[in-house]
């Protein structure tokens, strides 16, 4: 009889109860994350503007990452001041 180790068993028990506290984000909290749109063109804060263009995120099932892994979330200005990777060009 081969012994499955406690922590996956936990894991497995657990990764349920992780999904259902997960909430897809409101229309508000969808806002602040986004943040002030200011001091953009108008072209680029209509791509801020939430709107029916994209599905809202579902709720995460078992597998999901957000199932298996708690995320705090980011605000775009929280992401910005990561200094994220960006593009550069290359001279080939």
């Amino acid at each position: 009889m081969k012994l499955i180790p406690v922590s996956i068993v936990f894991v497995l028990t657990l990764s349920p109860a992780l999904a259902m506290n997960f909430k897809p984000p409101t229309s508000s909290e969808k806002l602040r994350a986004i943040g002030s749109t200011d001091r953009l063109a108008n072209i680029l804060k209509k791509a801020f503007e939430p709107g029916g263009d994209f599905e809202p995120i579902p709720v995460p099932r078992a597998g999901d990452w957000l199932a298996e892994h708690y995320e705090s979330g980011q605000t775009f200005d929280d992401f910005a001041k990561s200094k994220p990777n960006r593009p550069v060009k290359r001279q080939f």
